[in-house]
């Protein structure tokens, strides 16, 4: 990446706003080196729906830049079950990235690795992150002396709720 243009740089982005790794790092660098206040968050956002948008918006407002890892496939597949997900990280990265709150999306494989790679100042996790989980994260997040803020859900809408609906409207008879 060293002696890449701008140019180059952006011809690697998609609508300025998705991004491979290699993007990710030298926008992340120079945010930081311009004293903006970096916030990672992460998720499935399989099925894209209210709640999605609201948590953005709300994780959105503990900096000035945000990122968003999409979770690919497979993580979604290992942490969610087999049928999950049901729109491709491809899909659901382009959605996230379309949220007027997300300064820069990718699609992750390894979330520790995402966050030493962003280096924010805030992480911010969901509050149904599992308590397993939320220990791990919160060594990841320390260590890369960050801040982890949980943000509540404002929506009663949940992607196991659009599915159990969507089966029962559609499923068989």
């Amino acid at each position: 990446m060293i002696g890449e243009s701008e140019a180059d740089m952006d011809r690697k982005q998609i609508d300025n706003v998705v991004c491979d790794w290699e993007c990710l790092a030298i926008i992340a660098h120079r945010a930081r080196a311009a004293g903006q206040r970096l916030v990672a968050t992460s998720g499935a956002f399989d099925l894209f729906h209210d709640a999605h948008a609201l948590y953005l918006e709300e994780a959105a407002r503990y900096g000035d830049m945000l990122f968003v890892g999409v979770d690919s496939d497979d993580l979604v597949a290992c942490y969610k079950g087999a049928l999950r997900p049901i729109c491709g990280q491809d899909v659901r990265l382009k959605v996230v990235a379309a949220q007027s709150s997300v300064d820069c999306a990718v699609i992750m494989h390894d979330w520790p690795a995402f966050i030493r790679l962003v280096s924010p100042q805030v992480v911010v996790v969901s509050p149904t992150t599992k308590v397993k989980d939320a220990f791990d994260r919160r060594l990841t997040i320390e260590s890369a002396g960050a801040e982890m803020v949980s943000v509540s859900s404002r929506s009663v809408t949940h992607t196991s709720g659009l599915i159990k609906v969507i089966l029962e409207r559609y499923g068989p008879k």
